[in-house]
């Protein structure tokens, strides 16, 4: 059932039928973006998208905690073992094995998975479920645009919707313009050390949560993160 502060905002033409489904946080840079650029201004393109770069980077006390919780609230739940993950774009709680020595390591990955393997034959520990993903919180905002700007030429579909992901692979990764960018980012992580589902964030939304600030470094910071690029 849809609220009164919602049908009003539809009403409006801050915010679309379709973008409802949202988390809160993400409901609310969709409203911000419309008051700023007019009543049902268009989403998912070059303007909008340096629009949430600017706005949303800004913000830097958003509380993690609270914006997992919408996301697991209203997000798609996903396994490591599922290989639907492939090419998508996830959220999930993380606790690193070798976090002793790791200079630094995020808590709350969030990126597209481009991999999924059992350990062994050279790589990882024997039957044990990895997956790969480019992390973007292990770039600054200015950065993440030209790589997810880069990344939507893999798009399998001609605009962002739920049905939408990455044609990806290492392959690919290695190939295309911005491959050091990717390479910078590219992560793998233990099945058994998730912390939690892993969340799918829809497509219609990929512009607005590459840009906010959940990242937690549980070692390290922004700066040694970013270091490099």
């Amino acid at each position: 059932m849809i609220s009164d502060i919602d049908k009003q905002l539809i009403d409006e033409g801050l915010i679309l039928d379709k973008e409802l489904s949202a988390p809160e946080i993400v409901k609310r840079y969709i409203v911000k973006y419309r008051q700023a650029t007019g009543p049902n201004a268009k989403r998912n393109i070059a303007k909008s998208n340096k629009w949430f770069m600017k706005r949303i980077s800004k913000d830097i006390r958003l509380s993690r905690n609270n914006a997992f919780e919408q996301f697991k609230s209203t997000s798609r739940k996903r396994t490591p073992k599922d290989k639907g993950i492939i090419g998508r774009m996830l959220l999930f709680k993380y606790d690193a094995r070798h976090k002793d020595t790791l200079p630094v390591w995020d808590m709350f990955p969030m990126g597209f998975v481009f991999n999924s393997f059992v350990g062994g034959n050279g790589y990882g520990e024997s039957g044990v479920q990895y997956f790969s993903m480019i992390n973007l919180h292990y770039l600054p905002p200015a950065l993440r645009l030209k790589l997810f700007t880069e990344l939507l030429k893999f798009n399998n579909d001609t605009a962002l919707r739920e049905k939408s992901k990455l044609i990806l692979s290492w392959r690919v990764l290695k190939a295309f313009s911005k491959s050091e960018l990717a390479a910078h980012c590219v992560k793998t992580y233990r099945a058994d050390h998730v912390r939690s589902e892993l969340l799918e964030i829809s497509p219609r939304f990929w512009e607005i949560c590459i840009f906010l600030n959940i990242q937690r470094w549980a070692k390290g910071s922004n700066a040694l993160a970013w270091k490099g690029v």
